[in-house]
């Protein structure tokens, strides 16, 4: 779970900077400040019933509990503000040091990672990005303690915000997942050209014919060709979710889409991992 953790520390450390008013000594004002203003949520959070409200103080709430749970598990020497953001620092930078979930998803197969993402964000659209439909959707059953739910929680608000950030509310994809398909397609390209590419370009050449018809429906200008296959992919996927069919467009190429995908994903892994050198000859 170290990317909870990790995301632990970092709302923590945004919380205790969003309510430092400059008045706080050691970190036992810090406590009793956050205990307070939990205290006021929490009570007003039962006695509201307008939903926008109950979402914005679930919120609250959420944040200040998670940095009371992190003040709590600091050492004991840490008495002072600035020693409490020292140890925030020192955990966070070991926390760097080890895996998080998404991130070892994203190493083993960032085909998999970038779709996995993709259905997430329609998943949050659907909810209407309510925290209280997040949680109780996608959090709630999970079979893990209270603690690391408030963090799943945290973690769903968190690409909540960057969707409405960009401007992607209603459709589109997170740059960050678009940024990914850029490095794949530069990796594309080199092995178009390098010899180590011999066998995608056989791969991809079982491909070509087909992109026309793929453009034809997902296609815009600019759209490199590693972009429009993942869009067929998930497409491919929201087809078996939702029960629709398939489009012909999709079940007819899917056979060669994949295998050019899963090879440059293999090869981005082998590439990142510094088993294979591209400029080798």
């Amino acid at each position: 779970m170290n990317i909870l953790n990790y995301l632990k520390l970092e709302k923590a450390e945004e919380t205790l900077k969003t309510y430092n008013l400059g008045e706080w000594d050691n970190i036992c004002d810090v406590k009793r400040t956050l205990e307070a203003l939990l205290k006021q949520f929490k009570d007003s959070y039962k006695e509201n019933d307008v939903n926008t409200i109950k979402n914005i103080l679930l919120t609250r709430i959420v944040n200040l509990s998670v940095a009371l749970d992190v003040l709590n598990s600091l050492p004991a020497d840490a008495f002072t503000v600035d020693q409490v953001f020292i140890e925030l620092e020192v955990e966070r930078i070991k926390l760097i040091r080890k895996m998080d979930i998404a991130q070892s998803k994203r190493k083993e197969n960032i085909a998999e990672y970038i779709l996995y993402l993709w259905q997430l964000e329609d998943l949050l659209r659907a909810l209407q990005f309510s925290p209280e439909a997040i949680y109780s959707q996608l959090v709630a059953p999970r079979e893990i303690d209270e603690e690391q739910k408030h963090i799943y929680l945290l973690w769903y608000l968190d690409i909540v915000n960057l969707l409405r950030k960009e401007g992607k509310e209603e459709k589109g994809h997170l740059e960050h997942t678009l940024h990914l398909i850029r490095d794949l397609h530069d990796l594309h390209l080199q092995l178009m050209k390098l010899p180590l590419g011999e066998h995608y370009r056989t791969t991809v050449a079982k491909l070509e014919p087909e992109l026309p018809r793929l453009q034809a429906v997902w296609g815009k200008p600019g759209m490199s060709d590693t972009e429009l296959c993942f869009r067929a992919l998930y497409a491919a996927m929201l087809y078996r979710i939702k029960g629709d069919g398939e489009n012909k467009a999709v079940s007819d190429t899917l056979e060669f889409i994949s295998p050019v995908i899963a090879e440059l994903a293999a090869m981005h892994r082998k590439v990142e991992k510094g088993e294979v050198d591209l400029f080798k000859e």
